[in-house]
């Protein structure tokens, strides 16, 4: 049982209190100072929901032809909602559940957003789907995966390869799938078979690691073209009694940690051995651990913009600040004649006479205003290098009568 406390309200800061009840009747208290602009109470369960229960299934930011975008996945659905309009745009449904929302490798060798849905079918491309159809069709299909998954994993740092434990009629199989092209590893393994990427620290090379019953198998991963080959490195027996979740190590000669739904498993070895059985030990931490949902976090690569999942209600969009400076938020690739800084804005003129307008700190995008009538020769338009019009974006060669209730068409909104 879970309870939540207005404990302390004082100098514009409320405290709160979230304590869970054991079972032996101990209290875990967490405290954490917000700002009430942070907080409401009428949606604190939603955070408790959040920790519990994984109500997204995962999302991207990238840049569609109306901008950047964000493409929510939930339940059967994608829903696309574009950054610069502030709505949603789109809601497409497929035929399954959606199970995974991943970035994988396309044929022509560029990164591109899928889904896999929980009867085994994998769409690639998953922005070029959106941006020309309303509702999904068997030809936009890349391919199925017969059988039924019970546990898979995908490379998140190269986006090569997605690895699944297939549960078929007769077998168990152990298959990859590399641009869309699915390859057998293994065959005819157990049910309770797992598979987990493995990433070494400061090691650009991928490992697989592979447990079967009590025996458990790391590889070396190589990919060429739509194959992978796994070339075997270590193999333990005998090994404790759990199911692998995950896989880490910080030095691949030294050590291996593995993680279960509740423990944490330490591989530590001794090559200097010579009998095989002491070449390595496992060590059991005593500790339990509690294995809730992955708080969602997308890196925008394309946009250079940090995403993540704030509350079951709100989403944070951010600029990656270690750079030298912000990429501006969905600019589009357009004939840009001029640029002007006015306060915190920068202000572009495009060859049509648009004008958009971006934030400099945040590098959101403000506003589009369209110039009406525009006619290049009768302006006066500087450069990129020249700045001799001060806080103006161009100047009229003709003497110009701006009326009142016409001044939406010479100065923008923040500039009147």
């Amino acid at each position: 049982m879970a309870s939540i406390m207005d404990v302390h309200q004082g100098n514009q800061e409320k405290l709160i209190f979230i304590g869970t009840i054991l079972q032996k009747k101990q209290l875990q208290i967490k405290a954490k100072a917000i700002p009430p602009y942070e907080f409401q109470f009428d949606q604190a369960y939603l955070q408790l929901i959040l920790s519990r229960a994984k109500i997204f299934v995962g999302y991207n930011i990238l840049n569609m032809n109306e901008g950047p975008a964000l493409l929510l996945a939930h339940g059967k659905f994608i829903s696309v909602f574009s950054v610069d309009n502030q709505k949603w745009v789109n809601h497409v449904e497929f035929e399954s559940d959606i199970q995974y929302l991943i970035r994988h490798k396309s044929l022509n060798g560029g990164t591109v957003t899928s889904i896999l849905l929980h009867d085994g079918s994998l769409y690639c491309d998953l922005l070029t789907i959106l941006q020309k159809v309303q509702k999904i069709e068997k030809n936009l299909l890349t391919c199925k995966i017969n059988g039924k998954i019970m546990r898979y994993t995908a490379d998140t740092w190269q986006y090569l390869t997605l690895y699944a434990n297939i549960m078929r009629e007769k077998q168990s199989d152990i298959i990859c799938i590399v641009q869309g092209k699915e390859q057998v590893i293994v065959e005819n393994t157990k049910s309770t078979a797992a598979v987990a990427l493995l990433k070494v620290s400061n090691d650009s090379n991928l490992r697989l690691v592979i447990q079967i019953g009590n025996e458990m198998t790391i590889y070396l991963e190589k990919v060429t073209g739509q194959e992978v080959k796994l070339e075997q490195i270590r193999k333990f027996k005998d090994i404790s009694s759990f199911i692998l979740h995950s896989a880490l190590s910080y030095d691949i000669n030294d050590h291996l940690v593995f993680f279960d739904k509740t423990d944490c498993f330490l591989i530590k070895f001794h090559d200097e051995e010579k009998d095989e059985e002491k070449k390595y030990e496992w060590i059991r931490d005593t500790k339990k651990y509690e294995m809730g949902c992955q708080t969602l976090f997308e890196w925008g690569k394309g946009l250079e913009r940090l995403t993540f999942l704030n509350s079951v209600t709100t989403m944070i969009i951010t600029p990656i600040l270690h750079l030298n400076e912000n990429k501006l938020m969905g600019i589009p690739i357009r004939n840009f004649i001029s640029q002007k800084i006015i306060g915190d804005q920068i202000i572009k003129l495009e060859l049509n006479g648009e004008i958009y307008s971006w934030n400099i700190f945040t590098g959101k995008f403000l506003k589009k205003s369209k110039i009406l009538n525009f006619d290049i020769p009768k302006y006066a338009i500087p450069t990129y290098q020249q700045n001799d019009l001060g806080k103006t974006l161009m100047k009229s060669r003709e003497q110009v009568t701006v009326e009142k209730d016409k001044e939406h068409e010479f100065f923008l909104p923040c500039f009147r």
